[in-house]
């Protein structure tokens, strides 16, 4: 069904009767939209860096709220930074056991590529020089 846009006031192929926007219309409107909402972000973040830009000068007294939202806010920052060094901690262990060749393993690599078995070549003496000084 044909229509006419209520923007652009263009006729465009409607394919349902409760479409009021041609399609560059309804993109341009989302497009706004998205705009706007970042628009509004802004300002309240421009408002937030005011206010606290007011009370690092002094020019400004904290409520009740406010320092019980800062205090909140450190317990939770306290919180999230234990959980960050938690998580290194797991990953610094889980890199260190992917990465480690166990006691049994690395003794015989030691064994198969020792220079005593391989005529004390060259490539022997690097290869067991690396895994003695990469051995965890």
């Amino acid at each position: 069904m044909i229509k006419v846009c209520q923007s652009c006031k263009n006729e465009f192929d409607a394919d349902a009767d409760w479409k009021k926007l041609c399609f560059d219309c309804w993109i341009e409107s989302k497009e706004k939209g998205k705009v706007a909402e970042l628009e509004r972000e802004i300002f309240r973040l421009n408002a937030a860096i005011h206010q606290w830009q007011e009370v690092a000068r002094g020019n400004f007294t904290l409520n009740a709220d406010d320092t019980d939202r800062i205090q909140r806010l450190e317990r939770r920052i306290d919180q999230l930074n234990t959980e960050n060094n938690s998580l290194r901690m797991k990953l610094m262990v889980h890199k260190e056991q992917a990465t480690s060749i166990p006691r049994d393993m690395w003794r015989r690599l030691i064994q198969l590529v020792h220079p005593d078995k391989h005529g004390n070549s060259e490539s022997a003496n690097e290869v067991t020089k690396w895994l003695l000084n990469n051995r965890s």
